[in-house]
């Protein structure tokens, strides 16, 4: 921040009627005046752009001082990056000395983005959070148009001054890491194994028509090949049952801590949701085990089930189908 005096005859120039502090902003074009307060305060918000570029810890250092929320824009070099900055600069005066702006490259930190619960591959994206620590509690933008564009931005102003507003005011729920939700259309066939994401965790566990099954698992997990093979081929036998089968990736999705809780890191896990859950009040039952053999989870799948179902019935079948789906692909 570069700091000078202006002489008395400039006073006019800046609009002064009496000698008081003002200062320019990186990125605005106006004047900001000192109105009263703590000016230290005051100084550490001026001396922070709009609109920050931060790549570093310590690019955000300035940011860990003032503890206030803060707004983070994620940019991946498009054409669009341009506009969507200037729109974030004009909502960072809307709300200055509340909120500070940041802008960070997507590509450099998917981690980042990722724990603010936005999606993959939209971007400019917007997320903000309730302060400059790890733990901080954040929201996610989810409004973003899939095919952004330039009318989008022009008109963004007022939907994103909202959901800032929002977040300060303390009425959104906390946002969690989550893959996009599969649309209706998109819906693999029945008796297929559906994908679950953190966004729809609360969703399909307490509210699912049907009984659930759900496989839990991250990128560190050891035997991911034959056990997706049968839990492939175990999910249209369930569907006879009305039972419907998710795979819920850790690494990429979490769930709300009330609802269902991760598993350690290089393991596969298993949950079983009644239907109409909550409105019944069936609580979600976790198997101990973890990787545990498919004859363990068939195991706890009748045991849960309120069906009819006969765990060693369908795991005859299950390994009958996985020896003949093995069998076709040796050389």
């Amino acid at each position: 921040l570069d700091v000078g005096v202006a002489k008395a005859e400039a006073h006019d120039l800046l609009g002064l009627a009496q000698p008081r502090a003002l200062a320019w902003r990186g990125g605005e074009e106006e004047l900001r005046y000192f109105d009263g307060g703590n000016f230290t305060v005051w100084l550490q918000n001026v001396a922070l752009p709009c609109v920050g570029d931060v790549k570093s810890f310590t690019d955000e250092e300035p940011y860990e001082d003032l503890s206030l929320p803060i707004a983070r824009l994620y940019l991946d070099g498009g054409q669009l990056d341009i506009i969507a900055k200037k729109v974030l600069c004009r909502l960072s005066g809307d709300f200055f000395g509340q909120m500070t702006f940041m802008a960070k490259n997507a590509s450099q930190g998917s981690s980042d983005w990722r724990q603010h619960g936005l999606p993959p591959g939209n971007f400019p994206a917007v997320a903000a959070a309730s302060g400059p620590a790890f733990n901080a509690s954040k929201f996610a933008f989810l409004e973003m148009p899939k095919k952004q564009s330039e009318d989008f931005w022009k008109s963004a102003h007022g939907v994103l001054s909202d959901f800032f507003k929002a977040v300060l005011a303390g009425r959104l729920e906390p946002s969690k890491m989550s893959e996009n939700p599969i649309e209706d259309d998109e819906e693999p066939p029945v008796g297929s194994v559906r994908k679950l994401v953190g966004r729809r965790c609360r969703e399909v566990v307490e509210e699912s028509p049907s009984e659930v099954l759900i496989e839990g698992f991250d990128e560190w997990r050891r035997d991911h090949p034959r056990r997706t093979l049968q839990l492939d081929l175990l999910s249209p036998m369930l569907a006879e049952w009305n039972i419907t089968v998710y795979r819920l990736d850790f690494g990429a999705n979490e769930c709300p801590s009330d609802v269902l809780r991760s598993i350690s890191a290089g393991y596969s896990g298993y949950f079983f949701a009644h239907a109409h859950a909550r409105q019944r009040g069936r609580k979600l039952q976790r198997l101990k085990k973890l990787d545990p053999d498919f004859t363990k989870v068939m195991s706890f799948v009748q045991k849960h089930s309120e069906t009819a179902i006969v765990a060693s019935e369908v795991l005859g079948r299950l390994n009958a189908a996985v020896a003949v789906a093995e069998r076709s692909t040796q050389p």
